[in-house]
C-alpha cells in the first residue's frame, strides 16, 4: 500500500520502518559478535549436564519453545501486537542445562519453525526472533559470568537465572513500545501498564514452572513423569485463562461498539463509525463497505488502521470468496484479487445474509497474527449488527424525510415552512441590513394555488393531476432562489418563504410564480395549461408578527385574490374585517355542542304516489343567545374548518335515529335522512360509529339515509368509496344530494352505492316559470337517468303548486319543500305527518300542513 507523504504523518511511517530495521539488523549483529568473540561461554551452569545427551536436549528444548510459542496470546498495545507465552520456561531450561550455543541454535531453530507453521510473513517474524536470540545471549553471557558450574540448582542460580529471564522480557517489551512510539506518536500511561502488566505475570508464570521443571528433571524418571503432566496442566491452564482474558476484552470493546452505534442515528456518521469499529474490534489493517440502500444508493465507507495509507480501489472479488480467504488456500482469482487489495488475508462477508445489500471486507491482522475461525464469526455477528443499524436509520431517515416532506413532489411540507420561517423572523433571527438611501428588506411568504386542477382531474384523472403537481414543484425548484424555502402545504396549494426581499420584489416574484405554471405541462396523453393565483404577505408593518400568522395572512390575500377573480393579491388589514366576530361565532358554537343548545328540526318528504309522508330530513338548527337564529350556512362551514363536524354530525344523527325510534314507537313508518359532510366521507370510522348509533337508537339501518354531496365525493372519490361501500353494507340508504349542480358526478355515479338522488332546488324552483323549458328538459333528463339506473328520485325545493304539477306530470313521485311543509321540531312532527296524511289534498299539492294546523311550531 503507498502512503501519504504528509509532513506529520510521514515522519512516523518512515520510524517506523527504520526501527524495524534497526529490531532485526542490530539483535542479530550483536548475537553474531558474542559468539564469534567467544563471550558466549561453552559449558553448563550444572555440572555433568553437557557430554553426549546434548542433541536429545537440545532437540527436546526446541519442540518446548514451539509447543509454548503456538500457544502463545496476542495482546494490543495501541495499534501493534504483543505475543504472550510461556517461552520463558524453556528458556530457564535452556540457561541451565544447554551450553549457551546450543541454547541460542535451538532457539532459532523453533523461531523459523513457528513462523514456518504460522506462514508468517519474514518481516513480521524477524524483528521479535532477532530481540528474544540477543535477549537469551545476553542473559547467558552474564549469567556465565558471575556463576560456577555448580552440582545442583542452588538458590543463587534461580534468583539470578530468573532475573536474566525477566531482563530478556522486559527489553523486547520496550523494544515493542518503541516501534509503537516510532509509528503512532506519543505512549500514554494506559500503554505502558497494557503492555509491562500481563508481561510481568506471565513472565513469573513461566520462570517459577521453568525452575520446578529443572527441580523434577534433577529427580530423574519420576520427575520427569510429573514435569510432563505439570507441563500440559500448566499449558492448558495459562492458555484458556489467556483466551477467556482476551474474550472478556472483546465482549467490552463489542458492548462499546453497540453502545456507539446506538448513540448514532445519523446516516452519513454512522456507517464509517461502524466500519472503523469493526476494524478496531478484530484488530485489522482496513476495513471497507460497500452499502446498497433502499433506494439504490451505493455508499462506499473505508477505515484504515493508518490514516496515511492510501487505499487501492475495492474490486468486487470473485465467485466464491466469502468469509476468511488467504493467499495460502485461495484460488487463482481470489489471490489476484487479494494482490490487488495489497493483503494477504481478508474476511469478506456477503450482507445479503444478513439482510442488506453490500459487501464488507476485512483484510490483514494487525502485528505478526492471522485471522482465524473466531475473527471470522466476530466480524460477523458485527456485520450482523450493522445491517440491523444501517436498515433501522435508513427507516428513521427516511420516516423523518416523511415527516417533512411531501411525498409527491418531495418538497418541505407546511411544517418546514414554518420552521423556515422562525429562522427568518423569530426571536432570534439576525436582521438584514439596509443599504444607504434603501428600505430595508422584507420576509415575504408567497401562497399559490394551481388552477383548473379539479377539472384536469376529473377529465384525465387523479394520476395526471398529480403529474401536473409534480411537474409544477420542478418547475419551482428550478427558479433560483437561493435561501428560500419552497414548500407544498396541501392538494393544488405551494408556498415560498422568502427571507429578504426588496419591496416589490415579492410582487415579481409573484408573477414568476404565475409563469411557471402559466407555460404548458406537456403529458403523454394530453397538454394542459393550468394557471394559478397568488397570495402574498410580508412583514412590512408587521411588527411582532410570526411565522404562523404571517402564513395566515398570505393564505388570506390568496382567499382575496380568488374571491375577486385576480391574479395575485397582497394581504391588507382589511382583509381581516369580520375575522374577531367569527372567532367568537366559534368559541359559542363550542360551548353550544358542549351544552347541547344546538337543535334538530325535520322537514318532511311527500309521496304524490301514495300521498302520504314517506321520510324526513333532520336539519340542524342554533338559536344563539345574542345573535338569535343563525343560518346553517354560517355555522357548519365554521364547524368544518374548526374540525367540530364529526361532533355536529354525531349530534344530528343520534337526535335524528332516536325520534325515529319514537316515531316508530307512536306507529309512523318514516325513513329519516341526514347530511354528511365532506370532512366526514375521510373518516375511515364513518361505519363503525354509525352502525354504533344504530344498535344504541334500537332503529333498523333501512330506516336511515344518509345524504352526501357530489362536491364532497369529487374531492378524494378513491378514498370516499370505500367508505360508502362500507356504508351500504350495514344496509344504510345512500342519497346523492343537490344533483345536478356538480361536473363530474355521472363519471362516477355507476360506481356509487346509492339509491336516491335529490334534484337541487335551483333546477326545481325554475319550475314556477312557464317559459322555464330548458329546465324541465334538465329535471326530465334527470328522471330518466334515474329511472334507468333504477334509483329514486326527490325533488327538494318545491314552494309553488305550479313546481308541484309539473314534477307531477314528469313522473317525479317524491316532493319537499315549503308547498309541503318547513323543518319543524321533533316533537311537533308526528302530527304534521298525521295532518298529511290524513287530508287527500295534500297529495295534489294545494294545501300546505300551515293552512291545515295554523298552531303548529315550524321551523325556517
Amino acid at each position: 500500500m503507498r502512503r501519504s507523504t504528509a509532513a506529520g504523518p510521514g515522519r512516523h511511517v518512515t520510524g517506523a520502518r527504520a526501527v524495524a530495521l534497526l529490531l532485526v539488523l542490530v539483535p542479530a549483529a550483536l548475537t553474531a559478535a558474542l559468539l564469534l568473540l567467544g563471550l558466549v561461554h561453552a559449558g553448563t551452569l550444572l555440572e555433568g549436564a553437557s557430554g553426549a545427551g546434548l542433541p536429545a536436549a537440545a532437540a527436546g528444548l526446541c519442540g518446548a519453545f514451539v509447543l509454548t510459542q503456538l500457544g502463545r496470546v496476542e495482546v494490543e498495545v495501541r495499534e501493534r501486537t504483543r505475543s504472550l507465552s510461556l517461552v520463558g520456561l524453556p528458556q530457564v531450561l535452556g540457561l541451565v542445562f544447554l551450553p549457551p550455543g546450543w541454547l541460542l541454535g535451538a532457539h532459532l531453530v523453533a523461531a523459523l519453525a513457528v513462523a514456518r507453521l504460522q506462514r508468517t510473513p519474514v518481516r513480521a517474524a524477524a524483528p521479535p526472533a532477532s530481540v528474544h536470540l540477543l535477549g537469551t545471549a545476553l542473559a547467558a553471557t552474564v549469567l556465565h559470568s558471575v556463576l560456577e558450574p555448580a552440582p545442583g540448582l542452588t538458590v543463587r542460580t534461580a534468583v539470578l537465572t530468573c532475573a536474566a529471564v525477566a531482563v530478556v522480557d522486559v527489553l523486547s517489551t520496550s523494544l515493542l513500545l518503541l516501534a509503537v512510539r516510532a509509528e503512532v506518536g506519543p505512549l500514554r500511561r494506559g500503554d505502558l501498564v497494557g503492555a509491562y502488566g500481563p508481561a510481568a505475570a506471565t513472565t513469573t508464570l513461566a520462570t517459577t514452572l521453568g525452575l520446578l521443571s529443572v527441580v523434577l528433571i534433577e529427580d530423574g524418571p519420576v520427575g520427569w513423569v510429573l514435569l510432563g503432566l505439570v507441563a500440559a496442566g500448566s499449558t492448558a491452564a495459562y492458555r484458556a485463562f489467556m483466551l477467556l482474558r482476551r474474550r472478556h476484552g472483546d465482549l467490552r470493546m463489542v458492548q462499546g461498539f453497540i453502545d456507539r452505534s446506538v448513540t448514532t442515528d445519523a446516516g452519513d456518521v454512522l456507517a464509517p463509525d461502524l466500519v472503523a469499529g469493526i476494524r478496531e474490534l478484530v484488530r485489522a489493517q482496513t476495513a471497507r463497505l460497500v452499502w446498497r440502500s433502499r433506494e439504490g444508493e451505493v455508499q462506499v465507507h473505508a477505515s484504515s488502521h493508518d490514516p496515511t495509507l492510501l487505499l487501492p480501489p475495492l474490486v468486487m472479488p470473485p465467485a466464491g470468496a466469502d468469509g476468511l480467504v488467504t493467499l495460502a488456500t485461495a484460488d487463482p482469482a481470489t489471490r489476484r484479487w487479494l494482490d490487488g487489495l495489497h493483503a494477504r488475508e481478508a474476511v469478506v462477508l456477503d450482507l445479503v445474509r444478513f439482510g442488506g445489500t453490500g459487501l464488507l471486507v476485512v483484510t490483514d491482522r494487525l502485528g505478526a497474527g492471522r485471522f482465524g475461525a473466531d475473527d471470522e464469526r466476530l466480524v460477523g455477528a458485527l456485520a450482523g449488527h450493522l445491517v440491523v443499524r444501517m436498515r433501522n436509520t435508513e427507516l428513521v431517515d427516511r420516516v423523518r424525510w416523511e415527516a417533512n416532506h411531501d411525498a409527491m413532489t418531495g418538497l418541505p411540507n407546511r411544517r418546514v415552512l414554518l420552521s423556515a420561517l422562525e429562522l427568518y423572523i423569530g426571536p432570534g433571527a439576525a436582521p438584514v441590513p439596509a443599504r444607504a438611501g434603501r428600505p430595508a428588506p422584507e420576509t415575504a411568504v408567497l401562497v399559490m394555488v394551481v388552477d383548473r386542477l379539479g377539472e384536469v382531474n376529473d377529465a384525465l384523472g387523479h394520476a395526471v393531476g398529480d403529474q401536473v403537481l409534480a411537474e409544477v414543484a420542478r418547475r419551482l425548484g428550478r427558479l433560483g432562489l437561493p435561501g428560500s424555502t419552497i414548500a407544498r402545504l396541501s392538494g393544488e396549494h405551494f408556498a415560498v418563504a422568502v427571507p429578504a426581499v426588496r419591496p416589490g420584489g415579492a410582487l415579481a416574484l409573484a408573477n414568476r410564480l404565475r409563469s411557471t405554471t402559466d407555460e404548458p405541462v406537456a403529458l403523454l396523453d394530453a397538454v394542459i395549461s393550468a394557471g394559478a393565483r397568488v397570495g402574498i404577505a410580508t412583514t412590512t408593518g408587521g411588527e411582532g408578527v410570526d411565522a404562523a400568522e404571517l402564513l395566515r395572512r398570505a393564505d388570506a390575500a390568496l382567499a382575496a385574490a380568488r374571491g375577486d377573480g385576480r391574479q395575485v393579491a397582497v394581504y391588507e388589514r382589511s382583509l381581516d374585517s369580520g375575522r374577531t366576530e367569527r372567532l367568537a361565532l366559534l368559541g359559542d358554537l363550542h360551548r353550544a355542542l358542549g351544552e347541547g343548545t344546538l337543535t334538530v328540526h325535520f322537514q318532511p318528504k311527500l309521496d304524490l304516489v301514495a300521498g302520504r309522508v314517506s321520510g324526513v330530513e333532520a336539519l340542524v338548527r342554533w338559536d344563539h343567545p345574542v345573535l338569535g337564529a343563525v343560518a346553517p350556512s354560517v355555522f357548519v362551514p365554521l364547524a368544518e374548518s374548526a374540525g367540530l363536524v364529526d361532533r355536529l354530525t354525531e349530534l344530528v344523527l343520534a337526535e335524528s335515529l332516536r325520534r325515529a325510534r319514537a316515531w316508530e314507537d307512536d306507529g309512523l313508518d318514516l325513513v329519516v335522512s341526514v347530511n354528511l359532510s365532506a370532512r366526514s366521507l375521510d373518516d375511515d370510522r364513518l361505519p363503525v360509529r354509525v352502525a354504533a348509533a344504530l344498535q344504541a337508537a334500537g332503529v333498523r339501518a333501512d330506516r336511515l339515509v344518509l345524504e352526501i354531496t357530489e362536491t364532497s365525493l369529487m374531492g378524494d372519490p378513491e378514498r370516499t368509496l370505500p367508505v360508502l361501500h362500507a356504508l351500504a353494507a350495514l344496509g344504510v340508504g345512500l342519497s346523492l344530494d343537490d344533483f345536478g349542480t356538480g361536473y363530474s358526478s355521472l363519471a362516477y355515479l355507476q360506481r356509487l352505492p346509492v339509491g336516491e338522488l335529490k334534484i337541487d332546488r335551483s333546477f326545481v324552483m325554475a319550475l314556477e316559470d312557464p317559459g322555464a323549458t330548458g329546465s324541465t328538459a334538465l329535471v326530465s333528463a334527470v328522471l330518466s337517468l334515474a329511472e334507468g339506473l333504477g334509483l329514486s328520485v326527490v325533488a327538494e325545493g318545491v314552494e309553488s303548486a305550479r313546481a308541484m304539477a309539473t314534477l307531477r306530470g314528469l313522473g317525479c313521485r317524491t316532493v319537499q319543500g315549503y308547498l309541503v311543509s318547513r323543518p319543524v321540531a321533533g316533537a311537533a312532527l308526528a302530527g304534521v305527518v298525521r295532518a298529511i296524511d290524513a287530508d287527500p289534498a295534500f297529495a295534489t299539492g294545494w294545501r300546505s300542513p300551515q293552512e291545515l294546523l295554523p298552531g303548529v311550531v315550524v321551523g325556517a
